[in-house]
Protein backbone atom coordinates (compact mmCIF):
# COMPACT_ATOMS: atom_id res chain seq x y z
CA UNK A 1 0.00 0.00 0.00
CA UNK A 2 1.63 3.38 -0.67
CA UNK A 3 1.90 6.63 1.93
CA UNK A 4 -1.51 8.54 2.86
CA UNK A 5 -4.20 5.03 1.89
CA UNK A 6 -4.26 4.89 5.63
CA UNK A 7 -5.85 8.51 7.62
CA UNK A 8 -7.49 8.82 10.26
CA UNK A 9 -9.31 11.95 11.27
CA UNK A 10 -11.33 12.74 14.70
CA UNK A 11 -14.89 14.49 14.37
CA UNK A 12 -15.15 16.31 17.60
CA UNK A 13 -18.67 16.34 19.31
CA UNK A 14 -20.81 19.39 18.69
CA UNK A 15 -18.20 20.99 16.11
CA UNK A 16 -19.25 21.29 12.67
CA UNK A 17 -15.72 20.19 11.17
CA UNK A 18 -13.85 17.92 11.59
CA UNK A 19 -10.21 17.85 12.51
CA UNK A 20 -7.31 18.18 9.90
CA UNK A 21 -6.77 14.30 8.82
CA UNK A 22 -3.34 12.32 9.73
CA UNK A 23 -1.93 10.18 7.47
CA UNK A 24 0.20 7.19 8.11
CA UNK A 25 2.82 4.91 5.96
CA UNK A 26 1.20 1.92 6.76
CA UNK A 27 -1.63 -0.07 8.84
CA UNK A 28 0.72 -1.01 11.71
CA UNK A 29 1.77 2.94 12.18
CA UNK A 30 -2.49 3.46 11.76
CA UNK A 31 -3.31 1.11 14.34
CA UNK A 32 -0.71 2.16 16.77
CA UNK A 33 -1.82 5.92 16.69
CA UNK A 34 -5.86 4.78 16.65
CA UNK A 35 -5.05 2.87 20.40
CA UNK A 36 -3.27 5.60 22.12
CA UNK A 37 -5.71 7.98 21.06
CA UNK A 38 -9.10 6.90 21.91
CA UNK A 39 -11.96 9.29 21.74
CA UNK A 40 -13.82 11.66 24.32
CA UNK A 41 -17.36 10.35 24.88
CA UNK A 42 -19.32 11.82 21.92
CA UNK A 43 -16.61 12.19 19.63
CA UNK A 44 -16.11 9.43 16.58
CA UNK A 45 -12.83 9.12 15.43
CA UNK A 46 -12.73 7.81 11.70
CA UNK A 47 -10.31 5.98 9.75
CA UNK A 48 -9.77 5.08 6.02
CA UNK A 49 -9.16 1.69 5.31
CA UNK A 50 -8.27 1.20 1.79
CA UNK A 51 -10.16 -1.37 -0.25
CA UNK A 52 -7.41 -3.98 -0.40
CA UNK A 53 -7.10 -3.56 3.31
CA UNK A 54 -8.08 -7.16 5.09
CA UNK A 55 -11.13 -7.53 6.88
CA UNK A 56 -8.70 -8.44 10.17
CA UNK A 57 -7.76 -5.01 9.78
CA UNK A 58 -10.85 -3.28 9.74
CA UNK A 59 -11.63 -5.43 12.88
CA UNK A 60 -8.45 -4.33 14.61
CA UNK A 61 -9.66 -0.56 13.87
CA UNK A 62 -13.20 -1.60 15.29
CA UNK A 63 -11.91 -3.18 18.29
CA UNK A 64 -9.56 -0.55 18.92
CA UNK A 65 -12.40 2.08 19.36
CA UNK A 66 -12.67 3.90 15.48
CA UNK A 67 -14.99 3.54 12.57
CA UNK A 68 -13.64 1.97 9.84
CA UNK A 69 -14.70 4.49 6.74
Amino acid sequence: MSTGEFFAQLHQYGKSEPEKPIYFADFAATIAYVRSNRPADGDILRVHVPARATDAERQEVIDAGAVPI
